[in-house]
This record gives structure tokens, C-alpha cells and sequence, in this order.
């Protein structure tokens, strides 16, 4: 990225990248993309900045059993070409842009694929996270919210790839890709088959623990809570878009509200801050997938 492009007060910046990931335990493929995306942006004002980005990558998903997969997996096996822009607004004062105990920053981001290339939606997420410094600021209490949807513009479902597919980091006390719709597979298990709508909020504070402040160790209680919902997908029958199991692959989908609450230890390294937390989920549904302690790395927002 050239903050100054052509001594101007705009950044640009371009983005090459090869991908592989490994989604086999939760949704039964994996996917490749590899491709890469031109960036631009400006300030507004002191806090507000506007960036824009194109991206074009070519993508497979493959490697999926019709054996084990479900059908809303099976379907999407093969290869696509992602030709999207997209407009991200952020507003950000907050007071340090690692360690904030003040202020807010808030981001709104939209994305339309279909200019080329062979996938054609869109899609909305909204992203904010305020902080407040309490006791003498020995204590931030951080207050997030986030939410996103998809839209297809022709008949054919939102790629794989381009679905929501949240738990985590991004909800703790559910598994990776834990919470949202699912499918069952022709091996009589869920896949997790992505979701289009998500409403993701929560409230955490972090405190001293009594251990000397040059080591950089202060400790969290947090509760996650919102909802993951949406699919296309529709019960399919045996015998019927590849489900091969008697009594069929069935799609299970929920607006249900989750929640969980949790605590955890938060280290400010020389790598960014770990974190080591323990989450319970105390509302879920059954098909959602538990994952009770999780090791991160990352920022507070």
C-alpha cells in the first residue's frame, strides 16, 4: 500500500493471494482461490475515510465424498470466477488502535459480484465496536455489534465460499462454522452449509488481575449473543439431488437467538495480544456445535 499515491492525500494499494483451506470436519469440502484484488482510499475528514476495492479470483470447491457430503455441499462442487467491487466507510476515534479504552469505530462495507465473471450477488455487512474506560480506567467495557445479508441476483444459490459461516472468534462458545444452518449428510451427520443473515453482538470487560502492569496480563468476562439464519436449501428426499440416506437429507435453520458467557486471560505480546478463553453456550439449538475453550490471536475489535 502507497499511502501517498503520487504525493496525494490517496492510498493504493494492490493484493495478490493463493489460498487453500481445509473445511472438510465442519462442511465435508475444501476450497482453493487464488487471485488478487486493487485498492484505493481517502480521508473524509480527521475520522471518517472512504476505501474502494476490486477483486477478480478464481476459485474451486472440491475434494467432497457423495458418499459422506450433503447435497447443498455436492452441488457445489467445481470451480467459479469471482469478479466483485465493494465500498467500505469507517469512522474511527478511538484513542490508540491496538490497546483502545475509548471511543468508537464503526464500518460499513458493501459488495456486488457479477461485474464479469460467473457469480452474481450482494451483499451488506455493518461492523462497530464502542468503548468505554471505567475506575480510573482500570476497567474497558467494550460494547460490539455486527450484521450482515446476502442477496442473490439470479436464480442460482450465493457460492460456498461467499456464505456467512460464523462461530469462534466471530461467536465464542460455538465451533468454527459451529452455528447456523446445516444439512444432514448422506453420512447421516450435519454439514454446515453457510447462512445469508447475521445479527452478532457483545458485551466484554477487561480488568487488571493484580500480576505488575509491565507484564501485560489482564483478564475478560464477556457474553456473545445473536443470531445466524438463512439458507435456500430446502429438505431434499432420497433419492433426490444426491441424498442417498432413507428419511432424507434434512436442512435445519433457526432465527433462534444464541448466547453464551464466558471468561479468559488476555497477554498484550510482542505478537499482538493472545488470548486463552473459556465460553458456555447458554442458548442453542441442537444442531449447533459447542467448542468450550479457544486460543486466539488479535486486536480488541
Amino acid at each position: 500500500t502507497e499511502p501517498y499515491f503520487m504525493g496525494m492525500p490517496i492510498s493504493a494499494g494492490i493484493d495478490l493471494f493463493a489460498v487453500r483451506s481445509d473445511n472438510q470436519d465442519a462442511s465435508s469440502y475444501t476450497s482453493e482461490q487464488i487471485g488478487g484484488a486493487l485498492r484505493t482510499g481517502f480521508r473524509l475528514d480527521e475520522f471518517s475515510s472512504v476505501n474502494l476495492k476490486y477483486l477478480l479470483a478464481y476459485r474451486k470447491t472440491g475434494d467432497v465424498d457423495p458418499t459422506t457430503a450433503s447435497p447443498a455441499i455436492i452441488s457445489q462442487e467445481g470451480t467459479d470466477w469471482k469478479s466483485a467491487i465493494s465500498t467500505t466507510f469507517t469512522y474511527d476515534d478511538l484513542d490508540n488502535p491496538l490497546r483502545p479504552s475509548s471511543g468508537l469505530r464503526a464500518e460499513l462495507e458493501t459488495e456486488i459480484a457479477g461485474i464479469g465473471g460467473t457469480t452474481y450477488y450482494g451483499s451488506v455487512e455493518g461492523r462497530a465496536w464502542y468503548f468505554v474506560p471505567l475506575l480510573d480506567e482500570k476497567v474497558v467495557v467494550k460494547i460490539e455489534g455486527n450484521v450482515g445479508h446476502q442477496q442473490s441476483f439470479d436464480n442460482d444459490d450465493i457460492p460456498l465460499q461467499d456464505r456467512f459461516f460464523k462461530g469462534a472468534d466471530s461467536f465464542r462458545g460455538f465451533a468454527k462454522s459451529g452455528i447456523g444452518p446445516k444439512q444432514v449428510g448422506n453420512d447421516g451427520q450435519y454439514d454446515s452449509i453457510g447462512a445469508q443473515t447475521y445479527a452478532i453482538g457483545t458485551l466484554e470487560a477487561s480488568f487488571p488481575i493484580g500480576l505488575p502492569e509491565a507484564w501485560g496480563i489482564e483478564g475478560a468476562v464477556f457474553s456473545d449473543f445473536g443470531t445466524v439464519f438463512g439458507t435456500d436449501q430446502q429438505r431434499v428426499k432420497k433419492g433426490v439431488d444426491g441424498c442417498t440416506i432413507g428419511g432424507g437429507c434434512s436442512v435445519f435453520d433457526s432465527m433462534g437467538l444464541r448466547a453464551s458467557i464466558g471468561a479468559g486471560i488476555i497477554w498484550q505480546s510482542p505478537f499482538g495480544p493472545l488470548r486463552i478463553e473459556a465460553a458456555y453456550p447458554i442458548l442453542k439449538q441442537d444442531f449447533d456445535e459447542k467448542e468450550l475453550f479457544r486460543f486466539s490471536i488479535g486486536t480488541r475489535f
